[in-house]
Parts: structure tokens; sequence; C-alpha cells
């Protein structure tokens, strides 16, 4: 624990939000946006890891934004028109929309949500 307090106080990056800084803290420990170096750490220590994370940075966890695939698909697809978007960056968000789809409740929509993925990948 004294370790990690000691990797979070003598690295950069945690910016706390204010008025000068926009906070760019995204919670994807549900739905990771990349794939992690130790992903079963990563399950079994999330929690303890998330609360060394508030007390470090209060203000910051606090305002964290909860990671949605569709949300990030859809800026992939903005990105994609202006020529901004990577392959690569494509291509993961795309499986990771579907694997969402996988877990949506209903058929419909994740009907939809396949489709969705599949016209930016098709774009890309």
């Amino acid at each position: 624990e004294e370790f990690a307090k000691s990797v979070i106080d003598t690295t950069h990056g945690w910016n706390a939000a204010s008025d000068s800084i926009e906070n760019n803290w995204v919670d994807d420990r549900d739905v990771p946006i990349y794939k992690r170096a130790d992903s079963e750490y990563s399950n079994q220590h999330g929690q303890a890891i998330d609360q060394l994370l508030e007390e470090q940075h209060p203000v910051a966890y606090e305002e964290r934004v909860e990671y949605d695939p569709m949300d990030h698909l859809e800026a992939l697809a903005e990105a994609l028109e202006d020529d901004l978007a990577h392959p690569m960056s494509i291509k993961h968000v795309v499986t990771q929309v579907k694997k969402e789809a996988l877990r949506v409740k209903e058929e419909e929509e994740a009907a939809a949500v396949v489709e969705a993925a599949a016209a930016v990948e098709a774009d890309a």
C-alpha cells in the first residue's frame, strides 16, 4: 500500500479537476478500454486501487466519468470522418462495443449496437 501511494504521489498526470484543467479520468474498470498488464490483479484489487486513488486525488476521483463503449464508438466515428482515428483504435473499440452488446439484455438493442460497430469498422 505504501508503495502504491508513493507511485501515485511521485508520478504526473493525476490532474485534479479545476477551472483550468479538465478532468480526464474515465472509470473503465467494468469495461476496460485497454488490456490490463495483469488483468487478474486488476480484477482482484480494483476496489483497493480505487480507494487509494480516491484518497490521494479526491476531486478528480469524484468527477471521473463512467466509460461507455457507444460514446467511444461515436467519438471514433467522428474522428474517422476527420481522418484522425487510428485503425487499431477503431478495431479495439469495435471489439469492446461488441462485447458490451453481449451484455445488453434486449436483443433489439444488442443488434443495434453491433450494427453501429460494424458500420464504423466498415468505414475504417
